[in-house]
């Protein structure tokens, strides 16, 4: 990353049984989930039941100041839930 750069992300995905009113999303720091760090959750709440199919957008943005920023969005209703986390830098060392 360049000095002062930002990484985002964007996934969207879909409720996955009819009648589903809220949505909860996990957030884990690392490349594989094993061994992964939890940093926590959102949850989205109060969605009318509709049939299971309905997207939901997670957009993430993480700063240089190390805080992770974002919302989860129901998107047949506009309903959000905004996300933020911050996280500790973290050093490598190689020998």
């Amino acid at each position: 990353l360049l000095t002062g750069g930002t990484v985002s992300a964007e996934e969207t995905f879909l409720t996955w049984e009819d009648g589903q009113t809220d949505v909860e999303v996990e957030l884990f720091a690392g490349t594989e989930l094993a061994s992964a760090r939890r940093l926590g959750e959102v949850r989205l709440t109060a969605l009318p039941a509709a049939p299971a199919g309905q997207e939901v957008r997670l957009r993430l943005r993480l700063g240089t100041d190390g805080l992770l920023s974002g919302e989860v969005l129901h998107l047949p209703t506009g309903r959000a839930a905004e996300v933020l986390v911050q996280t500790r830098p973290t050093r490598t060392v190689l020998q």
